[in-house]
């Protein structure tokens, strides 16, 4: 009998994010994950119950992500956040 694969929810997550940013959001499914991840889609229905609940932990890791990107450029930018930079000459 093969050995199981353990497959973590953070391994689950950043699967899925890998899948949305490559393909979109209508390549989002149970059987695509489990594919990238090289194990059967029941780790993903054990952890996360449904698909309903992994795709909202999806939603809120991929805001976060972009959140994180957006205060990076703003820490490197010239320009305090929210002002408008002066008119290019």
């Amino acid at each position: 009998m093969p050995a199981h694969k353990v497959v973590s929810q953070e391994e689950i997550v950043r699967a899925a994010l890998d899948i949305l940013r490559k393909s979109g959001s209508d390549a989002i499914n149970a059987r695509n994950i489990a594919k990238k991840l090289g194990c059967s889609t029941q780790p993903i229905y054990r952890i996360f119950g449904g698909m309903g609940k992994l795709e909202q932990t999806l939603e809120q890791t991929a805001r976060n992500v972009q959140t994180a990107e957006v205060e990076k450029y703003i820490r490197k930018s010239k320009y305090p956040p929210y002002i408008e930079p002066p008119p290019v000459k």
